[in-house]
C-alpha cells in the first residue's frame, strides 16, 4: 500500500467511526468548509463546522433506522480506489 493509498484509509476509517459511533461534532471536523450537500431532495452550502454537526445530528434518526449496516443491509461499501469501508 502506497502512502496516499493509506492516508486514505486512515480518513475512511475515522469517518466511518464518527458515523458509526454518531459523532456529529468529530465527523464535522473531518469536514472542509464551506461544504456542500447532496441528497436526492436537493443540495445546500454549510458554512460552518457548528452548521455541519447539527445538519448531521438531524441525520441521526434516520441512519438509526438503517441500522450501521447501511442502506439495504449492505456490510461495506468501495469507493473507486478499491478502499473498503464500513458502510
Amino acid at each position: 500500500m502506497n502512502g496516499i493509498q493509506a492516508e486514505i484509509d486512515d480518513y475512511l476509517a475515522r469517518y466511518a467511526a464518527t458515523l458509526t459511533s454518531y459523532g456529529a461534532r468529530a465527523a464535522a471536523g473531518l469536514w472542509g468548509v464551506p461544504g456542500m450537500i447532496l441528497d436526492d431532495r436537493g443540495a445546500g452550502v454549510v458554512e460552518s463546522r457548528e452548521a455541519m454537526a447539527e445538519g448531521l445530528e438531524r441525520s441521526h434518526p434516520f441512519y438509526r433506522r438503517l441500522g450501521r449496516r447501511g442502506p439495504r443491509g449492505r456490510p461495506a461499501v468501495r469507493n473507486s480506489l478499491d478502499t473498503s469501508w464500513a458502510a
